[in-house]
C-alpha cells in the first residue's frame, strides 16, 4: 500500500471569499485492499447533517464525479459556480483582479489560474449579434525561480541521501531476517531444524516487511515533499500556524546546518564538513519522523472520522472513553470483514455516450447488453467461503454489497487522448484501474496507437518470459521447476494479453460507428468489486487476536 495525502484536513473557522461544504463520509464504509494492493473502499448512502449546526454537511457520494466533490460557492452571484474537487491538496483563492474573478490553484511551482469576465467589444471570438457576454481565460503560470529551485534542489538532494542511507538499514533489517531463517532451517549447515525459532522468525516477516516497506515509502515521500516545499505541512496549518511551519522548514533545511558550518569554519575545524553533515543528517531524521507521524496521525484521524460519521456516532465525542472504545471496535470489525470477506469482480468496456447507472446501482445491475466483453471473476478464497461446512464462519450476502475504489470515491479517472498517449504510459498502468480512452472526435486516438499498444503489450509480456527464463537457466536451475516457473508466467500474461485484444477489438466496433466531427466519444473500462459473503463477528475477533498474538507477540 502505498502513501499517500489524505483527503481529510482540520477544520478551518476563517471565512474567506468562496464558502466550501466538503462531502462528509457516508453511513457505512470498510477499507480494505484489493489483490494488486491497492485501497478500496465500500460506502453506503448518507444522510445529510443540520446545516444550522455550522459544521460540513453530508453530501450523498453518486457515481458523478461532480456531485463527489467539495462545492465552492462564490459570494457573488453573478459569477459562474465553480467546484472544489476533494483530490486538490487546498482550495482555490479567489482575488478580483482588473475587472475579473481569477481563481488560483497552487500545485508545487506551478498555478493554474481561471479567470473569469465580461468580453470587451470587438474581441474575436464574440459573436456578431451580441454586446458582449462573459469570457473565461485558463492560464498555467510558473512562479518558481532559479534561486528557489536552487536552494531546494540543495535540501532535496541532502534529504535524498538520507533516505538512501533509511533504505540501506531497512534492507540490512530485512537481510538479517531472512539470513537468520536459513540459519535455524539449518540450510547453512548440517544441524537440524530449530522449529520454534524458524516457526517465530517466519511469523515475524510480514510485521517486519510492511513495517520497513512503509519506512522507505514514507522516506520517498518526504522527499517529494521537500522539493515541493512540503505542501502536506503546509495544508494542516491555517494563518499563523502556516508561517510558523515554514520557519521550522527554513531552519531545520538551511539555518541550522549553515550555523554549524559556519562555527566550525571559525573555530578552524580540519573535519567541519563530516560536522556539518551529521548535523544536516540529523536535522532531517527528527524533521522526518515529525513528518511520518503528522501523516500517520492525520490518516488515523481521517478513518475515525469516516467511521465516526458514517455509523451514527457523531453525536459521541472523543472524550468520552466508552464511545471511542465503541469506535475502535466497530473500526476493527469493519477490517476484519473486509480481509475475510469473499468478492467477485465484474469487467466490461462501457460507450461513453450510455448514461451512467442510478444512483446507489451499479452497471452490472443495470446491464443491459449495451456494455463490452462482460465478465465475471472470483478467487480462490471466495470458492472457499462459499463452501456448506463453512456457514458457520461465513455468511452469504442475499445482495451482494459494493466496494468502491478510492479512486471511485474520489471521481478522479485519467483521460487517454491523442495528444498525452505514450507508449510505456499505457502499458506501465494499473490493469485494474479505470482509463477513459478517447474514441471519437478531434482528440480520438489514432489507429497506429492503439496497434502499437496492442503490439507492445504482446511484447512486454514476452520480454518478460525470457527475462526469467534466461535467469533461470544461467542459474542452472532444474528444467522442472524452469517448466513450472514458465507456466506460472504465461498463466499471468495471458490475461492481460486477452483484455487488449478485447480493447483493440471494441474500439475497432466503436470506432467505425463514430463521427470524426462533433465532440470526442470515450470509452473506458470498468472493474465493479462486490462483497458476497462476509465474515461473522466470532471469526472475526478471533482472527484478530490470534494475529496480534502470531504476527507482533510469537
Amino acid at each position: 500500500m502505498t502513501w499517500s495525502v489524505p483527503a481529510w484536513r482540520p477544520r478551518h473557522k476563517e471565512k474567506e471569499e468562496d464558502e466550501v461544504e466538503m462531502a462528509l463520509p457516508p453511513d457505512e464504509l470498510v477499507v480494505s485492499e484489493s489483490v494488486t494492493g491497492e485501497p478500496e473502499i465500500e460506502v453506503a448512502p448518507s444522510v445529510p447533517q443540520d446545516e444550522e449546526t455550522g459544521v460540513m454537511e453530508a453530501v450523498p457520494f453518486d457515481d458523478e464525479p461532480a456531485e463527489k466533490a467539495a462545492v465552492g460557492r462564490n459570494n457573488d452571484s453573478s459569477l459562474l459556480t465553480f467546484k472544489d474537487h476533494i483530490s486538490l491538496m487546498e482550495r482555490a483563492s479567489t482575488v478580483r483582479f482588473r475587472n475579473a474573478h481569477v481563481r488560483v490553484y497552487q500545485h508545487r511551482n506551478i498555478q493554474f489560474q481561471i479567470e473569469h469576465g465580461s468580453k470587451k467589444k470587438g474581441d474575436e471570438d464574440e459573436d456578431e449579434d451580441e454586446d458582449g457576454g462573459e469570457d473565461i481565460t485558463m492560464k498555467i503560470v510558473k512562479d518558481g525561480t532559479v534561486g528557489l529551485l536552487v536552494l531546494r534542489a540543495a535540501y532535496t538532494l541532502v534529504g535524498f541521501l538520507f533516505v538512501g542511507f533509511l533504505f540501506i538499514f531497512c534492507m540490512q533489517v530485512l537481510l538479517f531476517l531472512f539470513l537468520n531463517m536459513a540459519v535455524e532451517s539449518g540450510a547453512t549447515s548440517k544441524q537440524e531444524i530449530n522449529f520454534l525459532p524458524l516457526f517465530a522468525t517466519i511469523l515475524s516477516a510480514p510485521a517486519f516487511i510492511h513495517g520497513m516497506g512503509s519506512a522507505m515509502n514514507l522516506g520517498w515521500t518526504f522527499v517529494t515533499e521537500t522539493w515541493g516545499g512540503m505542501p502536506f505541512l503546509r495544508s494542516l496549518a491555517y494563518g499563523k500556524w502556516r508561517v510558523i511551519v515554514e520557519w521550522t522548514t527554513f531552519i531545520v533545511h538551511v539555518l541550522i546546518p549553515i550555523s554549524v558550518m559556519f562555527i566550525s569554519l571559525f573555530a578552524g575545524a580540519d573535519n567541519w564538513w563530516e560536522i556539518t553533515a551529521l548535523t544536516w543528517f540529523t536535522c532531517l531524521f527528527i524533521f522526518y519522523l515529525l513528518h511520518s507521524m503528522a501523516m500517520i496521525g492525520v490518516e488515523i484521524m481521517g478513518c475515525l472520522e469516516l467511521v465516526r460519521h458514517s455509523n451514527g456516532f457523531s453525536e459521541l465525542p472523543y472524550t468520552n472513553f466508552f464511545s471511542f472504545f465503541k469506535l475502535l471496535k466497530m473500526c476493527i470489525i469493519l477490517r476484519q470483514r473486509s480481509n475475510y470477506s469473499g468478492s467477485k469482480q465484474c469487467s466490461y468496456f462501457v460507450d461513453g455516450a450510455n448514461d451512467a447507472p442510478e444512483k446507489g446501482r451499479s452497471y452490472t445491475e443495470d446491464w443491459d447488453g449495451s456494455v463490452e466483453l462482460y465478465a465475471e471473476k472470483r478467487d480462490l478464497f471466495t470458492r472457499i467461503t462459499q463452501l456448506s461446512f463453512l456457514r458457520c464462519i461465513f455468511k452469504t450476502l442475499e445482495k451482494p454489497t459494493r466496494i468502491y475504489s478510492i479512486d471511485e470515491v474520489k471521481g478522479v479517472v485519467p483521460f487517454i487522448t491523442s495528444k498525452n498517449w505514450s507508449l510505456e504510459k499505457l502499458y506501465c498502468r494499473n490493469r485494474d484501474s479505470r482509463a477513459v480512452a478517447v474514441v471519437g472526435g478531434p482528440a480520438a486516438l489514432k489507429r497506429n496507437q492503439v496497434r502499437s499498444s496492442f503490439i507492445c503489450a504482446i511484447i512486454g509480456n514476452f520480454i518478460t518470459l525470457l527475462f526469467f527464463f534466461s535467469f533461470l537457466v544461467w542459474l542452472d536451475v532444474s528444467g522442472l521447476f524452469i517448466g513450472l516457473a514458465v507456466i506460472i508466467i504465461i498463466a499471468i500474461a495471458v490475461p492481460t494479453i486477452l483484455r487488449t485484444i478485447g480493447l483493440m477489438q471494441v474500439y475497432t466496433q466503436m470506432k467505425a460507428e463514430k463521427s470524426k466531427k462533433g465532440n470526442s466519444e470515450a470509452l473506458y473500462q470498468v472493474w465493479e468489486k462486490f462483497r458476497i459473503t462476509q465474515a461473522k463477528d466470532r471469526f472475526c475477533w478471533t482472527m484478530f487476536v490470534l494475529e496480534n498474538i502470531f504476527l507482533f507477540f510469537f
